[in-house]
């Protein structure tokens, strides 16, 4: 440790002196750049103070030169005007070819030659508009009369045919009267059908719902019904077995719309038989009268088999000796002998219902079809007589029409008598129209003759007055002829001083470049010069500190050589194999030797065998330790490569930054801001090294600080000094800064809605910095093609329209036109 000590301190003493003197050269180079800095600074002013002047002196020339070229307009102007009538006037005097007194000859006689033709016109149009009265009252008489019997023709044959066809009104009204009793006929017949088919319907109706009712059952049903009693009539307890045939219902036609009550005492509501449920008895239990095919009725409610039982017992008891008994089909009782109750029907038999039920569905459906062909032969004699009585009425026209036959015969002769006065005054007026046009010509010509007389006449009066104009254009020129050699001047001095100002002006520029170069260069040397003091103030601890550890490593030494002597004397004999040792395989071998130290000094019963014992354990721990240490190298190593790396990195974006800076500074001065671009680095609680980027601008002349734009930087937030607009610019400059000092060359590069954000003045300044700049292809994504402005400023322009009903997308070649071609923009 002790050697350790004393090398790192000799080597940092030396780093020390070193940077020392690298500052001081530092310093030096940056005074002598300072001053550099501020003559180019002052050079500048006087560059822009001469550059004001300059600018100051072009403008008042292009004022004179602007009131010199209003004055020659002016002068040009008055001189064509008059130049133009004075010679226009003479021209039209040399192509009259006559004199003043001739003209006004010729003048008197197209004036009386022109009176005698208008008269003769005038008296032809007054006979012909005369005639022209007559042939307009003539033509609606023909066409009228044309009409009349064009008409007259038409129903003549319209009547023929149909007298023709049905002869005369009597014949029709004769068969009109017999459709009529045919109808009659057919809707009585209608009636008929309509009240069968109800019966059946209705009978259709019970039949399905099992309801085999006369009216007077249903009349007793609904009685007692309304009384709340139960009734049942015989056929809902009772019924024919499979043999029985139609006949062997007759015989209980007598009793078979009997209706069982199930109460002791009520009233009847008619003369059907009405028996009382509880009054019957029975003395036996019969299911089945097998000679009278008469049963209880299968899948009878349990709780109608107790009636049923007493209907069948009570049925059974009209077939003995005793009376009241049938016979023959009659009731015969004490008191005389009764026929069937109702007109025959079959209610007894299931069987013969559902025959029954078939016939009348197709007897319905024959009357169905019955009914439908009735109402047919009602429609269709309707419709004829419909259609004949309308002949009819027809016939009677055509028989009052052909009584007329005189008046259509007057109409025919005056419509001959009508169309030739017509046809006499056509010609007439035709003759009268060939004179009119020979002398309209005629007119014509000598109404063009006078009125070339008379301009003629005005040329001569015209040409007396201009003498005075001729004197005023000799002198007008002579005017121009000062005008335009003073403009010749204006303009070669405005010329001389365009080409020096615009050399200034380049000049200024390049001075201004070189200025933030320099600018630029102070700042980085300050940058260096900070850097180096960092490091020499870290050196300088650095080296204290190896100081205070060598003072202590050789009180240590000290204090063991007083306690040890020989094994120290035995430990710099090896010393020369420790010679290359880090501070950190110093410090663990010192820590390990004090350990060993302590621990031998204060050990009690060593064993015989320990120098054995030891010899061994050191062997395998120096086997080990040259492991241990060998990785410790290696880590060292790479330690020591990622501090440099980090450093060189650190190096690179600083010159970067400081490239783009000065470029971004550049930029943001045009358009009257200041700008700055620094970074910063740092570590998050992950360990992981971030780097952050900043874009800082303010307005020129504004105190407060510089206001970050960068909106990741500031974490979404809206700055406070500059507005949306001003955020856009700064980050349209910083990415033309970055383009510019980036070590590659696209050949185009492609800007999304770039200009989006910027007012019109600083959108047409950015647009021309950035063609001036790059000075490569740029592809511009824009939402403005409606604008047509916007798209003169680019060599070629593409529109694409999109169809949302398709959907599909059409790109348009745009074309602009120039003043004198067409070129691709």
């Amino acid at each position: 440790m002790e050697t350790y000590y004393l090398k790192q301190i000799d080597s940092l003493k030396v780093q020390i002196e070193e940077l020392l003197a690298n500052k001081k050269e530092k310093m030096d180079a940056k005074r002598k750049t300072k001053i550099h800095f501020v003559e180019k600074k002052e050079e500048l002013e006087q560059f822009r103070v001469l550059v004001r002047e300059l600018e100051n002196r072009e403008e008042e020339l292009e004022l004179e030169l602007q009131a010199i070229n209003i004055q020659l307009k002016e002068t040009n102007e008055k001189i064509d005007a008059i130049s133009e009538q004075i010679a226009e006037i003479t021209k039209q005097v040399d192509r009259i070819g006559m004199s003043e007194d001739e003209v006004k000859v010729r003048l008197k006689e197209a004036e009386k030659k022109y009176n005698e033709i208008d008269a003769s016109i005038k008296a032809m149009v007054t006979k012909a508009n005369s005639l022209s009265n007559r042939l307009n009252d003539l033509i609606p008489e023909q066409a009228k009369l044309s009409l009349e019997i064009d008409q007259d023709k038409v129903q003549e044959r319209k009547y023929k045919d149909l007298i023709d066809t049905y002869q005369s009104s009597n014949t029709i009204q004769a068969e009109m009267d017999k459709n009529n009793l045919e109808i009659e006929y057919n809707k009585d017949r209608l009636r008929d059908l309509n009240e069968k088919e109800r019966k059946i319907e209705k009978v259709l109706t019970l039949l399905k719902n099992n309801k085999v009712y006369n009216p007077r059952q249903e009349q007793s049903i609904q009685f007692f019904k309304k009384n709340q009693i139960e009734v049942y009539p015989l056929r809902e307890l009772l019924e024919l077995d499979e043999t029985a045939g139609q006949h062997d219902e007759y015989l209980f036609d007598t009793i078979k719309y009997t209706l069982f009550v199930n109460k002791k005492v009520f009233q009847a509501p008619n003369d059907l038989y009405h028996v009382s449920l509880p009054n019957l008895i029975p003395d036996k239990t019969i299911m089945h009268l097998p000679d009278k095919h008469l049963k209880v009725k299968d899948h009878l409610d349990e709780r109608l088999y107790p009636y049923a039982i007493k209907a069948l017992w009570w049925v059974e008891s009209f077939f003995k000796d005793e009376k009241p008994l049938i016979a023959n089909g009659q009731l015969v009782d004490e008191k005389g002998i009764r026929g069937p109750q109702e007109e025959k029907r079959i209610i007894l038999s299931e069987k013969v219902l559902q025959s029954h039920q078939l016939k009348l569905k197709e007897e319905l459906t024959q009357i169905k079809d019955e009914k439908v062909q009735v109402e047919k032969d009602i429609h269709e004699r309707n419709n004829r007589n419909s259609i004949l009585f309308s002949r009819k009425e027809s016939l009677k026209e055509a028989e009052a029409f052909f009584t007329k036959e005189n008046e259509r015969e007057w109409r025919q002769s005056q419509l001959d008598k009508v169309t030739k006065e017509i046809e006499s005054i056509k010609i007439e007026i035709q003759l009268i129209q060939d004179e009119l046009n020979e002398q309209r010509t005629s007119l014509v010509r000598w109404e063009q003759s006078l009125s070339t007389y008379q301009e003629y006449l005005e040329i001569y009066q015209q040409f007396r007055k201009e003498q005075a104009k001729i004197t005023e254009v000799q002198r007008l020129k002579s005017v121009l002829i000062g005008l335009n050699q003073n403009k010749k001047e204006k303009n070669k001095q405005l010329d001389e001083l365009s080409n020096a100002l615009d050399a200034k002006r380049r000049s200024e520029k390049q001075l201004s470049r070189k200025l933030e170069d320099v600018e630029n260069n102070l700042f980085g040397q300050d940058r260096e010069i900070e850097q180096m003091e960092r490091q020499i103030k870290a050196k300088s601890e650095e080296r204290l500190s190896n100081e205070e550890g060598y003072s202590r490593t050789r009180k240590e030494v000290l204090k063991l050589q007083e306690t040890a002597k020989d094994l120290v004397t035995n430990f710099n004999d090896e010393m020369r194999r420790f010679s290359e040792l880090t501070k950190r395989q110093a410090e663990d071998l010192c820590n390990n030797g004090k350990t060993t130290f302590e621990f031998a000094i204060n050990q009690t019963g060593i064993d015989e065998a320990a120098p054995e014992n030891y010899a061994k354990m050191k062997e395998e721990y120096d086997r080990s330790e040259n492991e241990v240490k060998k990785s410790k190298i290696l880590l060292e190593e790479y330690s020591e490569r990622m501090e440099r790396f980090k450093e060189d990195l650190e190096d690179t974006i600083n010159m970067k930054i400081i490239g783009v800076n000065q470029k971004f500074v550049n930029y943001m001065s045009l358009f009257g801001f200041e700008g700055k671009i620094e970074w910063d680095m740092n570590t998050d609680r992950r360990g992981q090294i971030r780097y952050t980027l900043f874009i800082k601008a303010r307005k020129e002349g504004h105190r407060g600080k510089l206001e970050d734009v960068s909106v990741k930087a500031r974490g979404g937030k809206v700055g406070k000094g500059v507005s949306g607009g001003e955020e856009s610019l700064s980050s349209l400059l910083f990415a033309l800064a970055l383009l510019q000092t980036i070590e590659a060359s696209p050949g185009y590069i492609v800007l999304d809605e770039f200009d989006s954000a910027l007012d019109e003045g600083r959108k047409e300044k950015v647009f021309g910095l950035y063609e001036q700049e790059l000075q490569r292809k740029m592809i511009i994504l824009t939402p403005k093609s409606h604008e047509e402005e916007y798209l003169y400023r680019f060599s070629k322009a593409y529109v694409v329209h999109h169809n949302p009903n398709i959907p599909k997308s059409t790109v348009f070649k745009v074309k602009r036109v120039c003043r004198d071609k067409e070129t691709d923009s």
